[in-house]
């Protein structure tokens, strides 16, 4: 999910915002980085925008409850539908052991539906890193080189952080 996205899911669904969809840590990425998402006005009437730069970056700060509410919302189509119900239901029980409901078009992979999808190979095998290979991938060295993968600790081009937009990668998973 973009930064985009989940802007666009706030501001539909969280003037007032109860379940704690935003989390101030994005505007400023919690200190670590340039954030992703600023929000503005009071409770009731709060809007929200982008930070320049990330609207293709993938949202961070975002909790599981966070996710099966916009995958709710996706279910339901959009606009002002309900974060509640849909491809979860959050009304009920702890949350703690909320599934996914039966005919969920939209919904959080399971740990064993991500694995497949970040490691498997259609030719039958399971590969040791997500780019299609079990050889390392190799980090560039500079900040024009293409990416394999979002991965890699202090990249000297951005601090501490890579955030990967949409498209910037060259490899598959």
């Amino acid at each position: 999910v973009t930064v985009a996205q989940y802007t666009e899911f706030l501001n539909a669904v969280a003037q007032s915002d109860p379940y704690g969809l935003y989390n101030g840590s994005m505007a400023d990425d919690g200190g670590i980085g340039s954030g992703c998402i600023v929000r503005a006005g009071t409770d009731g009437s709060y809007t929200y925008a982008t930070v320049p730069g990330a609207e293709n970056q993938p949202v961070r700060w975002v909790s599981a409850f966070d996710a099966m509410r916009f995958a709710n919302w996706m279910q339901n189509g959009q606009g002002n539908a309900s974060t509640e119900m849909g491809s979860y239901n959050l009304t009920v029980g702890d949350p703690t052991f909320v599934t996914r409901e039966s005919g969920a078009t939209w919904a959080l992979p399971t740990l064993d539906e991500w694995y497949k999808a970040a490691y498997y190979s259609p030719m039958g095998m399971y590969y040791d890193y997500p780019n299609g290979t079990d050889d390392v991938p190799p980090e560039p060295t500079d900040g024009t080189t293409p990416r394999e993968m979002n991965f890699g600790d202090l990249p000297f081009w951005q601090g501490n952080t890579v955030y990967t937009s949409v498209g910037e990668t060259m490899g598959q998973s």
